[in-house]
């Protein structure tokens, strides 16, 4: 898994790497050693989640054994300050914006709060349970402002409930007709975006739960590409967008069922999507399918994990966005792919790749 800040992190089996994109500097950081619990019988322990907080200055980690582990940022080294062990295994993991908790959604479609405080040491009871669905849960965001979690589950819902108050619920956001894969608040707005198995990305008014817009993305619309020849690349029926970033209002999404990253650009109007930009597509020279992309914050910089049955890489792209000054909108185009070289083969070798498109 790939998740950034101002640094990329990538998780490999049992350790995590971060480096900087400006001088190359990489460092590994290792999960402690753990005694295997019969229940897991030959399991080894593989790293399933990484995420980095918004300032980096915590990360967190879930492995295959239901274990939790947190790390502080003291002079850009980690250090391990907590190691929970978890009830289920976590589907989705992600920090507040102000980095003060830790949300962690679980296989039973549970959804905790785990309260950061630099100065307290943290236990298994300090977990709150915040609210549950009926099925896996499959993704969570929280507005900027912290007013609204957003979670989304296998069964089609999405839900939006008060952060402060989780047992409220402000409204259900309703209409995929498949899984619902990924959600992220547009920054500075209460406007919710959402992706799914039935090919569509929807735009919502989250406070009211009305659908202001659905554009569906036609696989006729994707570049038509010949994927790797060595690649175990199952292409679906829908296009399935598997994790999207903001840059502004700008969009940056990669496919399960295609190998190519595509950019557009949204404006809102008076609760009405005044327009969809155009589409800016990009993929690797070699048409490696994406496992997992990050959004490097500070130079609009996105890097991607693309892997096949025999190989490994790392590429990066830099989004160019130009917003014209007489009307709201801009164009956006991809500059040239570059390979991320300072990533030595002897880490891509111990990358967990794992790709499960049908």
């Amino acid at each position: 898994m790939l998740t950034a800040c101002r640094e990329v992190y990538l998780s490999l089996k049992h350790s995590f790497i971060g480096w900087n994109l400006r001088n190359g500097i990489v460092n590994e950081t290792s999960l402690p050693d753990v005694v295997i619990d019969s229940e897991f019988g030959r399991q080894v322990p593989t790293i399933s989640l990484l995420t980095v907080s918004s300032k980096g200055s915590y990360l967190s980690a879930a492995d295959n054994l239901k274990r939790l582990f947190l790390y502080v940022n003291e002079n850009d080294h980690w250090l391990l300050v907590s190691q929970l062990k978890l009830r289920k295994q976590v589907s989705c993991l992600f920090f507040s914006p102000s980095e003060k908790a830790l949300l962690i959604g679980d296989k039973s479609g549970d959804v905790f709060k785990l309260t950061l405080c630099p100065e307290k040491p943290i236990h298994d009871t300090d977990l709150t349970l915040l609210c549950g669905h009926f099925s896996i849960l499959s993704h969570m965001a929280i507005s900027e402002d912290e007013m609204y979690l957003a979670s989304c589950d296998r069964d089609e819902k999405i839900r939006i409930s008060r952060f402060s108050e989780p047992y409220v619920i402000q409204s259900f956001c309703l209409g995929h007709k498949s899984f619902v894969s990924q959600l992220g608040f547009i920054p500075d707005t209460r406007y919710l975006i959402s992706t799914g198995g039935d090919g569509y990305i929807s735009i919502w008014n989250c406070e009211s739960g009305h659908c202001l817009s659905s554009y569906y993305v036609s696989k006729s619309e994707l570049p038509s590409l010949s994927v790797s020849t060595d690649s175990q690349f199952n292409f679906k029926s829908e296009a399935v967008v598997s994790r999207f970033y903001f840059i502004k209002d700008v969009v940056v999404c990669c496919f399960l069922s295609n190998p190519v990253l595509m950019a557009f650009h949204i404006h809102i109007h008076e609760d009405e999507v005044v327009s969809w930009g155009s589409k800016a597509f990009t993929s690797t020279e070699d048409k490696m399918p994406f496992t997992d992309i990050a959004l490097c914050s500070n130079d609009n910089r996105i890097i991607g994990l693309c892997s096949t049955v025999t190989s490994v890489r790392l590429y990066s792209w830099k989004l160019i966005i130009q917003y014209n000054t007489c009307q709201p909108s801009c164009s956006v185009k991809w500059d040239v792919p570059q390979i991320v070289d300072c990533i030595s083969n002897s880490f891509l070798l111990q990358v967990p790749v794992h790709l499960k498109y049908a």
